[in-house]
Order: structure tokens, then C-alpha cells, then sequence
């Protein structure tokens, strides 16, 4: 009963599922319903029956930004599955986690020349060399071989979310490689997001700086409007959430867009510039250097 009581004091409130039992109620319990509950699990554990009920959930599409809202393939499933099931091993973590270790398991199959990512369900290949017919021999072999290994392992592929993108800085000189799975060809696409960088066919990540830069800057109006002189926020704790809510972005991938030009990577510099001014509340004119004297702030470079 200790493991119980603790176990739902440590539980975050999530919306419920077909149920409509939500942790709240749970903690309302009187210690008769308690004991009741914990008798339940316990005999789940013993007796390795899981209640049909709790394998239902409801589902919520969620449409993922700029996409078609007519195409199913655009919304992301949110499951809302029974608070009761998450106390039982057959409940969510475990179950994510198996998965993931088994998926894990796909990266071995490739071939020795060509390199693979894995994060969560979203797969990355890639292969590098100077012959383009080549190339492509080897990336529809670890394709095949994918595809073999998730027919026999009870995963698919999705061909309508798959997309290629050749780099390549000498673009006329060299086609685009045709990729099949199945007999479904991976469209070419001049960019591509991985984990939230948008990587061009250049690698001059100009498209990911200008899309991060329009994220910053509907951001700002967070800032102008907690500086408000007359009841606003304090500089300190307006500079602690610039940093949480923009600089954290400026910040993710810096590593890997870090290496685009200085005029590219310039553009972010007005993002950093007047976020800073509105923290501070200093004039427009104020030299830089000093603003970053006064927040104590470093320039982003």
C-alpha cells in the first residue's frame, strides 16, 4: 500500500481515457477503494490476466504544422489510454521501452558503407562517395534489407513519409538517386528536418536560420509585453525567460548550423540584439557592446 500511495503522489494529472478516471479522483480514494485497487493489481501480476478494457484508448488526431489537413498521413495519433493501466507492467513506459530496444536492433542490418541514425521510430541512412551510381546501388541495398528485416519483425516502412535529399555542391554535375520501397519511389526534396534542423541540399542551413528566425521573433512579443514599465517584470527574471524561451532555441543545433556562413549566421544577431534591448529597457541607439556589459549576456557567436 506504501508503493501504491506513493506511486499516485509522484503521478502527473493526464487526461483520462475511456473511463474517465483521472489521478485526482484516485487520490480522493477512501482507504477501503485503495485496498480494493491494490487487491486488482496484485492479481494482475500473479494471475498474468490484463483487463480487455484498459487495452482501449481514445484517440486524438493532431494535425502537425503547415501540413494538408486532408491527407490522414499529416496528423500525429494521440492516445489517451486508462489512468488505472499505467500501474501494471503491460502499461505504457515498459511497453515504449521494449520498443525501442527492439527497434534499435534495424541498425545492424545495414551494410558496412552505409551509415544509419535511429531516434524513437525515425530512421536516417545515408552513404557518401563520388560515384552517384554506386551510391545508389548501396542505399537501395540497405533499403531492401530494411525492409526485409521490418516484414520479418512485425514493423513497416512508410514510403509516403520517407523523403531523400542528395547533397551535393556540384548539382549539375551529378543526378538525383532514384530509391525505392517497394515499388514506391522516395521523392527528392531540396530539404529535409532531423530532430528540428532543417538540412539543405548546400548544407548552407540558410532555410533552418530563416525559419528559426520567424519562430524568434513572434517570441519577442512574449518579452514587450512582461517589460511593461508600469507593472511589468523585473530585468532579471525578463532575461531568465528570454533564455528559456528563445535563446534555448538559438541554442538546439548550434552545433551542427554553427558551420554556415557568417552572413547567414548574422541573421540571428538582430533576434539576440533586441530581445536584449527589450530586457533591458535601453535605447534603440545603445551600442551592442554595452548591452551585453549590462545583461551580462555573451554575443551569440
Amino acid at each position: 500500500m506504501f508503493e501504491f500511495q506513493k506511486a499516485l503522489s509522484l503521478a502527473h494529472d493526464t487526461s483520462p481515457g475511456p473511463d474517465g478516471i483521472t489521478y485526482n479522483k484516485l487520490r480522493h480514494l477512501n482507504t477501503t477503494s485503495l485496498s480494493h485497487l491494490l487487491l486488482l493489481f496484485n492479481r494482475i501480476w500473479t494471475e498474468q490476466k490484463y483487463p480487455s478494457q484498459w487495452h482501449e484508448s481514445i484517440v486524438i488526431p493532431i494535425l502537425k504544422p503547415g501540413k494538408d489537413p486532408s491527407n490522414p498521413l499529416h496528423y500525429r495519433p494521440i492516445a489517451l489510454t486508462s489512468c488505472l493501466s499505467e500501474g501494471v507492467p503491460q502499461g505504457n513506459v515498459l511497453s515504449v521501452t521494449l520498443f525501442i530496444i527492439h527497434l534499435s536492433q534495424i541498425l545492424n542490418y545495414l551494410p558496412s558503407s552505409v551509415h544509419g541514425s535511429l531516434y524513437v521510430d525515425d530512421l536516417q541512412i545515408s552513404c557518401q562517395g563520388s560515384n552517384i551510381h554506386l551510391i545508389e546501388r548501396q542505399l537501395q541495398n540497405a533499403v531492401n534489407k530494411l525492409v526485409a528485416w521490418c516484414d520479418n519483425n512485425g514493423h513497416a516502412i512508410s514510403p509516403e513519409k520517407s523523403r531523400c535529399v542528395h547533397f551535393c555542391r556540384k548539382r549539375n554535375l551529378h543526378r538525383d538517386p532514384v530509391i525505392y520501397i517497394r515499388n514506391f519511389s522516395i521523392p527528392v526534396v531540396n530539404d529535409i528536418r532531423i530532430l528540428g534542423v532543417i538540412f539543405n541540399r548546400k548544407l548552407t542551413f540558410l532555410p533552418h536560420v530563416l525559419h528559426l528566425r520567424k519562430k524568434c521573433e513572434r517570441s519577442l512579443n512574449i518579452l514587450k509585453v512582461l517589460s511593461k514599465t508600469s507593472w511589468g517584470a523585473d530585468r532579471t527574471s525578463v532575461l531568465r525567460i528570454y533564455q528559456a524561451v528563445i535563446l534555448s532555441r538559438i541554442d538546439y543545433g548550434c552545433m551542427v548550423y554553427g558551420s554556415a556562413r557568417p552572413t547567414v549566421l548574422r541573421r540571428l544577431d538582430t533576434i539576440h540584439h533586441s530581445a536584449l534591448r527589450i530586457c533591458t529597457a535601453v535605447f534603440r541607439t545603445s551600442p551592442v557592446e554595452s548591452l551585453y556589459i549590462i545583461s551580462h549576456q555573451l554575443p551569440l557567436d
